[in-house]
């Protein structure tokens, strides 16, 4: 796929796939060895430099259902409707990413936060114009284990707490 990898501080790292939409990645410790990229003319593979990766589901992140328990789309990127717009820096330099979901403006941005002496990343979707109606997002596929409040833990890998609208 067509990735947008970004270090946070604290080795906080996340990649973004440019084709489909969608977190692809995300990832404690070392960065990237991207030598096998340029080695071959920009074919190689590229692994994060880490043990523990969170690897996200191929397919849309975000579609338009009849309802919750409607099947979830298999097409993706330009073919669900996904296109990619580009990235905008902030003052910090980090990305937000743009694409858009139909007519649908997404503008997706991730920060590094501390939250009770453990580091985490904020992901934040804002959407340039009203939803359509039936409007999903897809945050995780996996085992989930409900915790408190808005909280979930993903395979035992991850803590995802949702908060915000919709």
């Amino acid at each position: 796929f067509r990735a947008i990898a970004v270090g946070y501080p604290g080795q906080l790292n996340a990649a973004f796939d440019a084709e489909e939409m969608r977190l692809s990645l995300l990832w404690r410790g070392r960065f990237l060895n991207a030598g096998a990229h340029w080695g071959v003319q920009g074919m190689g593979q590229i692994r994060p430099l880490a043990s523990d990766v969170v690897v996200f589901p191929h397919g849309p992140a975000l579609a338009v259902l009849t309802d919750a328990n409607a099947p979830w789309p298999t097409d993706a990127g330009k073919a669900a409707g996904l296109q990619f717009r580009g990235s905008q820096l902030d003052a910090l330099e980090r990305p937000t990413l743009l694409y858009t979901f139909r007519d649908l403006g997404v503008e997706d941005f991730m920060s590094p936060v501390e939250a009770a002496g453990t580091s985490a990343l904020r992901r934040t979707l804002t959407l340039r114009e009203p939803p359509p109606d039936g409007l999903y997002f897809r945050v995780f596929v996996g085992t989930i284990t409900p915790g408190r409040k808005n909280t979930w833990r993903l395979n035992e890998a991850l803590t995802v707490t949702i908060t915000g609208g919709g």
